[in-house]
């Protein structure tokens, strides 16, 4: 089936074989239709197969600017806390980084999901750091002490698993979570005010501050420019 992503952005989605949900989150082929594409920051370790060649994408904090290439990507959207055991180590070590995918496991293009079906047999995912992610996007506020609580564990020892897991803090993560929930909620044309308050941060002054750390820009100018480029890519 096919759907706009996002403006200036096709997705056409592929079927994940049943043995793999929870290991892919999803499988879509991209094709830009505008020049260039902004990415949000997201906790999300990415295949993206292209015409060049296959790549490992890590998760990443700020906010990305990039061209928009014309050939379609497949992207292989690995689910929170399973990248370790598709590739074998911490998903810290892909965090801002790409890496081609012959480096970490030689695989072909077209038989990825055979590749990752193997992988499962020997671990799986961590699954109580891919609950814990959710339970960070469906509430970008939750406090990180409560979420231990709430999973049995203490702060240091969630922040090292959600880390290895995710490839970021579970602090990060919700930051990330915020600025995506705040660009999703100002499309509604909510005031700013309302938007903080919505999104999780404490008042709209420590969104605005958020947003200068992570974006580069205010609020309202990375809505206007996401506007003005009629370009959201889910592409790190």
């Amino acid at each position: 089936m096919t759907s706009p992503a996002a403006a200036g952005l096709e997705e056409t989605d592929i079927a994940v074989r049943p043995e793999l949900r929870g290991v892919i989150e999803s499988i879509a082929e991209l094709r830009a239709t505008a020049p260039r594409y902004i990415s949000l920051p997201r906790g999300c370790v990415q295949i993206l197969v292209r015409r060049d060649g296959a790549y490992v994408t890590g998760p990443h904090l700020r906010v990305l600017r990039k061209p928009a290439g014309r050939d379609p990507v497949i992207a292989v959207r690995i689910a929170p806390g399973a990248a370790p055991a598709v590739f074998g180590f911490a998903a810290t070590e892909l965090a801002d980084r790409a890496v081609a995918l012959s480096e970490l496991w030689r695989a072909p293009a077209g038989e990825i999901q055979d590749e990752l079906a193997r992988r499962l047999g020997r671990a799986g995912p961590d699954r109580a750091m891919a609950h814990a992610a959710r339970r960070l996007d469906a509430d970008p506020a939750l406090r990180i002490g409560q979420l231990a609580r709430d999973l049995a564990l203490g702060e240091r020892q969630l922040r090292r698993r959600f880390a290895a897991a995710v490839g970021m803090s579970p602090k990060h993560y919700a930051r990330a979570a915020r600025i995506r929930r705040a660009i999703a909620l100002a499309r509604r044309s909510l005031s700013w005010a309302a938007v903080a308050v919505a999104a999780g941060f404490y008042d709209q002054a420590h969104m605005i501050a958020e947003f200068h750390a992570l974006a580069g820009a205010t609020p309202e100018a990375l809505l206007a420019e996401l506007r003005g480029t009629s370009r959201t890519a889910v592409l790190p």
